[in-house]
């Protein structure tokens, strides 16, 4: 046998080597450990955000995902329990597996309550986050130049009734001797039929009241109407407006909102919000006018309730068709002021009822008042003909004036016999874009956000949905240990990001 031997230096070789190769191996498990959970991390957000309400994207293309889990209250502490529990498979590559093999990194998730340092919601500040994922579904649908043709034509059906409205402050009831009078000057004076009477006292001059045609007073009539209100003109009967209506649900705007946390969401950073807002609604969305396969369980005039803010669907349409009564009562009574045959012709009805109450001198005042009950009878058979799917121009001429003056009088028997359009003009949801484009951004995103949770309530039978639950971004911090050190990461994840 031959005997070995083995020098000090070698011996402090080998001891020098083998710290080294130990150190090496120690550093190697510590990036490993630091790599892995940086993996895990952002594997566990993608895999959470993966778990998106799909309710929410099939109705509407929208990516949010419910931190509620189906109930109404944020669960937090529920989260982060599934982020831990996706972040482990990476940092445990053994888990869930039959075969438990040994893991050379011995990575250990540390449970922390803050862990999730922030979040935001589709709610928070106004919905900011829910707007800006309408306006980027839009922006795509639309394209720049389709946006820019809306927004042309939007703006000038704007400023064609601002400059309509302007023109109809200018007029007024205090002026009506004057508007008389540049019609006297117009078309000459008034024919009064006057009769002689021989009295003890001498000779008495009178109105002849049985040289006059006995009209009857179209005011009165017009009156009859207003104080029923415009539902009763537009729509007589009103027997198929729907009932539906909101009143045993709290709307997003209408209550106390969950909050996120130290966390902003990312916001619409293009341009033509509100428009792109405006045409999500009138796409999604549906109205009075709409076929019976567009309308859900919920409210059957949604685009209403966006003008109206009313929880019923009769009370938002009252006020759709006050508003839109309005408008057209404005470009018809200058239709009015501008015909001199029209003018004319109700000059010499006042004429005739002045004359037939005995007060001659009320002639101008009678006239200006026909002019705007005028202007009213034709609105009503606008409205009529918009409810029933036709066109009505923004701005009358001659041939598309319907009411003559004494069918005022029967507007309610036989008014429907005088409604003709040639197809031009705006339909109801046309005019309905304009009275959209009076609104505020803010405004239009909550009425879409009431919609779309009451929607997904009643759709698909849940209840206890909340937008106010439903998260949009995400921000986390982790803590692990490998052997004795710890070692914290921080990710962000969110359908922006």
């Amino acid at each position: 046998m031959r005997k070995g031997s083995i020098t000090v230096y070698l011996s402090l070789s080998l001891l020098l080597l083998l710290s080294l190769i130990s150190a090496g191996l120690y550093s190697a498990r510590q990036a490993a450990g630091r790599v892995l959970l940086a993996s895990g991390t952002e594997q566990a957000l993608f895999s959470v955000f993966g778990q998106y309400d799909r309710d929410l994207l099939d109705m509407y293309g929208l990516l949010f995902m419910d931190a509620g889990y189906g109930g109404s209250k944020l669960l937090p502490g529920h989260l982060l329990h599934e982020i831990e529990e996706e972040a482990e498979y990476i940092l445990k590559p053994a888990k869930g597996m039959l075969s438990i093999g040994r893991d050379p990194v011995g990575a250990r998730l540390h449970d922390h309550e803050d862990s999730i340092t922030g979040y935001a919601l589709a709610t928070d500040d106004g919905g900011r986050a829910f707007r800006r994922q309408i306006c980027e579904v839009m922006q795509k649908k639309l394209g720049p130049a389709g946006l820019l043709f809306l927004q042309q034509r939007l703006d000038g059906l704007q400023q064609t009734v601002e400059l309509q409205q302007q023109e109809y402050e200018t007029y007024g009831e205090d002026k009506a001797d004057q508007y008389y009078q540049e019609d006297r000057e117009m078309f000459g004076p008034v024919y009064m039929p006057i009769k002689e009477t021989e009295t003890e006292g001498g000779t008495v001059r009178e109105i002849d009241t049985d040289a006059l045609p006995q009209i009857p007073n179209p005011l009165n009539t017009i009156h009859t109407m207003q104080t029923a209100g415009v539902l009763s003109a537009v729509l007589p009967g009103a027997g198929g407006i729907s009932p539906a209506d909101m009143t045993v649900y709290t709307p997003v705007t209408k209550r106390t909102l969950q909050k996120g946390m130290n966390m902003a969401a990312d916001g619409w950073e293009g341009s033509g919000e509100k428009l792109l807002l405006l045409e999500y609604l009138a796409e999604n969305f549906s109205c009075y006018t709409s076929d019976d396969e567009e309308k859900g369980k919920g409210l059957q005039y949604e685009i209403e309730y966006a003008i109206g803010g009313k929880l019923s669907d009769r009370e938002n349409l009252q006020e759709v068709l006050f508003q839109l009564l309005v408008l057209r009562e404005v470009t018809n009574f200058l239709h009015l002021m501008r015909d001199p045959v029209r003018r004319m012709e109700a000059d010499s009805a006042a004429n005739t009822i002045s004359m037939l109450l005995l007060i001659p001198e009320a002639a101008p005042v009678i006239s200006f008042a026909l002019k705007a009950a005028w202007a009213y009878g034709e609105s009503i058979l606008d409205l009529r003909n918009l409810m029933e799917g036709k066109k009505v121009p923004l701005i009358k001429e001659s041939s598309s004036w319907q009411l003559p003056l004494m069918a005022l009088i029967f507007i309610r028997l036989t008014g429907d016999s005088y409604r003709h359009t040639d197809g031009s003009g705006l339909d109801y949801k046309g005019y309905l874009r304009l009275l959209l484009f009076l609104k505020s951004a803010d405004s239009l995103t909550g009425s879409l956000m009431d919609l779309v949770e009451w929607n997904v309530r009643l759709e698909k039978e849940r209840p206890d949905f909340r937008l106010d639950t439903c998260l949009d971004a995400l921000r986390v911090e982790l803590h692990a240990a490998v052997g004795r050190n710890e070692y914290s990461i921080g990710r962000s994840y969110g359908y922006n990001m």
